[in-house]
């Protein structure tokens, strides 16, 4: 897959901002995340970006998950900030939203095998901040 932009982040005194993007032919997702305090909210988008999904998780506990009547991102969503969460130690709120017209069952593997490398590339990112 490729990786554009793999990170960017900028820091001040109360906030810090991390940027991923990765593509694979027409499927290009791009995650932002940024401290709240000692939370973590993430973006995780494509497409055309929307909300879709917003998952809220704790250490050592499920993750609360709205999804939005139609869309299908929930169960990406929930995983994501299960992962986050545990391996952070920390609150996480992923909001997602993916859409592509016409896409296939390829490209969704495309998009969860895309998702997952962007949670993994943000964890060994924060570890090292």
């Amino acid at each position: 897959m490729k990786e554009q932009g793999a990170s960017f982040m900028c820091q001040t005194s109360q906030i810090s901002i991390r940027k991923l993007i990765l593509t694979h032919g027409r499927i290009r997702l791009e995650l932002d995340a940024f401290w709240q305090g000692e939370d973590l909210q993430v973006m995780l988008y494509g497409g055309e970006p929307h909300i879709g999904a917003v998952a809220l998780a704790s250490p050592g506990s499920g993750a609360l998950l709205i999804v939005l009547p139609g869309h299908r991102e929930g169960p990406l969503a929930r995983e994501m900030a299960e992962s986050l969460a545990q391996a952070l130690n920390c609150k996480v709120c992923v909001t997602c939203g993916i859409h592509y017209n016409e896409i296939n069952q390829q490209e969704i593997g495309l998009v969860l095998g895309c998702a997952d490398e962007l949670c993994q590339k943000l964890i060994e990112g924060i570890t090292k901040w």
